[in-house]
């Protein structure tokens, strides 16, 4: 889910605390914004960092303008559905074809081009589905 790796890796801070994305839940609400940097945000969050309230994300951090403090203790920030996207896209300069998940699939079940690929392309996760299942069927027979 590209939404969440785009929420998890969002960072909202004041001068004294950080909140990792992943601690946040972002709940789309549509409310005509003015801008990306236009939030609402809970009253679990606004008690928390109650200040400024910055983003930040891959060395950048902006002032967040809070419109509205929604009565929830949890720790949320609300804003269009897209919001996430939009920030790294808008703010964070990402281009769009950087922001796309990308999976390869191969008919090849060979270990050897297996550990090719996990050796020589190490920012990728490398699986094969068919060995697993193979592995665990055997694993599940011989009991």
């Amino acid at each position: 889910d590209m939404m969440g790796y785009f929420n998890d890796n969002i960072s909202v801070l004041n001068k004294d605390k950080l909140i990792k994305g992943s601690n946040i839940s972002f709940i789309p609400l549509e409310d005509n914004y003015k801008s990306i940097l236009e939030v609402s945000i809970s009253k679990g969050l606004y008690d928390l960092l109650n200040d400024k309230i910055y983003i930040k994300g891959y060395d950048k951090e902006y002032l967040l303008s809070i419109k509205n403090v929604i009565d929830n203790n949890d720790l949320v920030i609300y804003q269009n559905s897209s919001w996430s996207y939009e920030v790294f896209l808008d703010l964070f300069n990402f281009k769009e074809y950087e922001m796309h998940g990308i999976s390869v699939a191969f008919s090849n079940n060979d270990n050897k081009s297996i550990d090719l690929l996990k050796r020589n392309f190490k920012e990728f996760e490398v699986i094969c589905p068919l060995k697993e299942l193979t592995k665990e069927i055997v694993e599940r027979t011989n009991k």
